[in-house]
């Protein structure tokens, strides 16, 4: 059974808007990182400046191949069973740039003297995976139209400026807003490539590349946290 035409139409608009969003501030930061290369190893700016345009290109083919699309059904199959876990488990992955605070137990104590950028990052962290796991359980109960838009929409909270870290991915946020929103690009990332898995664009190949942006985001936080990149 195909999607309905108007869940079509929303769910091709929302990923092309996500999409521009994701672009716009990725290439941003690409130039910031590169304006700032002094700070890092000199093999991380050229290489995270290519993964950047590739990743933009990659992710702005799938919505459009999903925009194009006619008579796509929805995956019944292994798909959603592993895209909703991993969806989830991209915010865990995320916060390995934080120590994998808040996920990391025991919880520190200090959690309370944070200031509220700091508690807010920590917030859209387990807000992220809790309603991530509310949605694909909606989604495997039947309800599939409902919680890939509500996934949709609800992920780009996660643009709210939330960290306040200084390194050359956030100065110019720091200087201009005063907290960044960066943090959490890399899982609006995942959704978008998530949503085409689940509406039946590349399933396999977008599965493929969530698991891949867990994964990189995961080395990018363990080179801060050892030090080998900033």
């Amino acid at each position: 059974m195909s999607w309905t035409a108007d869940f079509h139409r929303r769910v091709a608009t929302l990923t092309i808007v996500m999409w521009i969003v994701v672009t716009v501030l990725s290439l941003k930061t690409a130039l910031d990182v590169l304006g700032s290369h002094r700070q890092f190893p000199g093999w991380f700016a050229p290489t995270f400046a290519l993964g950047v345009v590739g990743l933009v290109s990659v992710s702005g083919l799938m919505a459009l191949t999903l925009r194009a699309s006619r008579a796509l059904e929805p995956r019944s199959d292994w798909v959603p069973r592993v895209i909703w876990p991993l969806l989830s488990l991209s915010f865990v992955c995320t916060t390995a740039v934080h120590g994998f605070h808040p996920f990391r137990l025991p919880l520190p104590v200090r959690y309370g003297s944070l200031d509220i950028f700091m508690k807010l990052n920590l917030a859209l962290a387990v807000g992220g995976f809790v309603t991530t796991a509310a949605f694909g359980a909606l989604y495997l109960g039947g309800r599939r139209e409902g919680a890939i838009l509500g996934w949709l929409l609800a992920s780009f909270l996660v643009l709210v400026p939330n960290d306040t870290c200084r390194n050359g991915f956030n100065l110019w946020w720091l200087d201009t807003v005063g907290a960044s929103p960066l943090m959490y690009l890399p899982n609006l990332y995942a959704t978008l490539f998530g949503v085409c898995a689940l509406v039946g664009v590349r399933s396999t190949f977008c599965t493929a590349m969530v698991a891949a942006a867990c994964g990189g985001v995961t080395l990018l936080g363990v080179g801060h946290m050892t030090r080998l990149i900033w």
